[in-house]
């Protein structure tokens, strides 16, 4: 099927302007000169059949050449309307061909993405070594990678190559200043630094993990001087019985540091309590 061609280029323009045959300027005429004849003229009760009639006249004469006008618009219209209508026409149905062969366009150019992602991939799996579990490719991928500007003939990408070797040196440096840190939360640390590969926030993350610990470092000391306390207030006063408290017993396995089931032991021969080691 041989393809369609436009023989003559699209043009468009008017020929030729109607010219409308009308007395419109001696009815304007005649308009003015009777709004000026009635601005001076004053109805009487006697007249107002007389107002009514003409008023009527006058609405008449308008109603007609509004009617002219709008046919006579009408007229000059249609010519301009079947050329807005056939344009508009050829437009869509332009547009619906410019669609299509867009739409093979873009199939050829996602085939030829495609590939080149593979090729950018067979560079990663050569260059990345012993980090391709911390530094997968998805990761590191580039959109820009998939711009033919980006390749050579060959298929292959001097500067994907570069870019990936600049990211692998760049982790590696990173994971070797964390590992110098000899933190005791290098796991979380090198887990942050693997997030975004930033070693700044890297190290603010360690520097955060440090001063929590150091926070409630003090937190469990000052829990552990209020209990002391309580202990040592315990086992210098006597507990009061009231005459009313039941006498009851109880089996208990205690699980506690030496020193303090001593002081649980003086707690309880300080208050008469009895008890017995069972082993």
């Amino acid at each position: 099927m041989e393809k369609p061609i436009l023989k003559n280029e699209i043009q468009a323009k008017i020929t030729t302007i109607g010219t409308v045959e009308d007395n419109i300027s001696e009815a304007k005429e005649y308009a003015l000169e009777l709004k000026d004849y009635y601005s001076k003229l004053v109805f009487t009760e006697e007249q107002k059949d007389e107002a009514a009639n003409e008023r009527a006249n006058i609405n008449k004469a308008i109603k007609k050449i509004a009617d002219y006008r709008k046919n006579i618009i009408s007229e000059f219209k249609k010519p301009i309307e079947v050329f807005e209508t056939t344009a508009k026409e050829t437009e869509k149905i332009l547009k619906e061909t410019s669609d299509f062969v867009d739409l093979q366009v873009k199939n050829f150019e996602n085939k030829e993405k495609n590939i080149r992602k593979e090729n950018a991939k067979k560079i990663y799996e050569e260059n990345i070594e012993e980090l391709k579990d911390v530094v997968p490719f998805e990761k590191i991928f580039n959109e820009k990678w998939l711009n033919k500007g980006s390749w050579k003939e060959n298929n292959t990408s001097p500067m994907i190559e570069e870019e990936i070797n600049t990211i692998k040196e760049k982790v590696r440096m990173g994971l070797k200043a964390i590992e110098e840190l000899h933190s005791e939360f290098e796991l979380e640390v090198k887990n942050t630094f693997l997030q975004d590969y930033s070693l700044e926030n890297a190290i603010f993350k360690n520097t955060q993990l440090i001063e929590r610990k150091k926070t409630l470092s003090k937190v469990e000391e000052k829990k552990e001087e209020v209990v002391q306390t309580k202990v040592e207030t315990m086992l210098k006063e006597e507990v009061k019985e009231d005459v009313s408290d039941p006498v009851m017993t109880y089996t208990l396995k205690i699980t506690a540091p030496l020193t303090k089931q001593k002081a649980l032991k003086e707690f309880l021969i300080l208050n008469k309590m009895t008890f017995e080691k069972i082993d």
